[in-house]
């Protein structure tokens, strides 16, 4: 537990490799993520103090879960405190991030339909979205963004009711 305390601590984007989504690219019993058991052991101490970790390495954690979801057939359901967390305390430079996650997988997008964000959050988030619709994006972020906003209306919409 040491090693994983210290590679919190210490994290930057480089050590990303360590808790990758690491695929043999087999489905059912032969299905293998060698990096998993490591990132289990990182997204359970995250956890223990989600506020203190290091925003890359949440996002990092929500990229790599989010991609294992895509193959895997299932989400851990921390995958929303993740989302939530990113977008709440890294706000609209995030927002690609999110998206390509949600993007990975059905349940990754049910997944992130759970987040409740503040009212001033989901309007910078919207900015942004609009922002990079009109910055010609390629087809893929379109449709990416397009899907955000309709999630961030969406969730807007909750909060009022």
């Amino acid at each position: 537990m040491k090693d994983v305390a210290e590679f919190i601590r210490a994290y930057q984007h480089t050590d990303a490799a360590r808790i990758a989504f690491a695929w043999n690219g087999k489905h059912a019993d032969d299905f293998f993520d060698a990096n998993n058991d490591f990132r289990q052991s990182v997204l359970e101490a995250v956890f223990a103090t989600l506020d203190e970790a290091p925003l890359p390495l949440i996002r990092d954690l929500f990229r790599a879960e989010t991609e294992f979801s895509g193959e895997a057939w299932c989400i851990d359901v921390r995958i929303t405190d993740l989302a939530e967390t990113m977008l709440t305390r890294g706000g609209a430079e995030y927002l690609m991030d999110f998206l390509t996650g949600q993007h990975q997988s059905f349940d990754a997008a049910m997944a992130c339909r759970g987040i409740v964000i503040s009212r001033s959050q989901l309007e910078a988030l919207l900015v942004e979205v609009d922002r990079l619709l009109a910055s010609d994006p390629t087809d893929e972020e379109r449709q990416m963004l397009q899907v955000g906003r309709g999630l961030f209306t969406e969730i807007a919409g909750r909060e009022q009711a």
